[in-house]
């Protein structure tokens, strides 16, 4: 299962399954999420092992940024997640890509909308 959008078809993440219905949403945002299986497995690489769905949180953000809300200038909700993956999706949008973003849905269904709009300076 995938978003259609003017990019072609993004992945859905597999937690979410398919057919899965976000109630209450605005208008017609694509729901974005990647599309991909992260492992911890060490490499060596990186001195501790970032846990799976940090990862994925992570990913759904830079995947969602390039491929949609910068090229095509649309907002996209993101995936529910939970208050602490939230505070570091927060973070890595005003922080990397300083686009505006918005809160939206109650409880388990938290999630964020980024914006096609720039953080103005101070």
């Amino acid at each position: 299962a995938g978003v259609r959008t003017p990019a072609g078809t993004l992945g859905v993440s597999s937690s979410e399954g398919a057919g899965a219905n976000h109630d209450g949403l605005e208008g017609d945002l694509p729901s974005f999420g990647p599309n991909v299986s992260s492992s911890a497995a060490g490499d060596g690489a990186r001195p501790r092992s970032i846990p799976a769905e940090e990862t994925d949180a992570l990913d759904e953000v830079r995947m969602a940024v390039e491929q949609l809300v910068i090229p095509h200038q649309e907002p996209v909700e993101l995936l529910p997640r939970d208050a602490r993956l939230l505070a570091m999706q927060k973070e890595l949008i005003e922080r990397e890509y300083r686009l505006e973003h918005e809160e939206c849905g109650e409880g388990n269904a938290r999630r964020i909308r980024i914006l096609h709009t720039y953080v103005k300076s101070a």
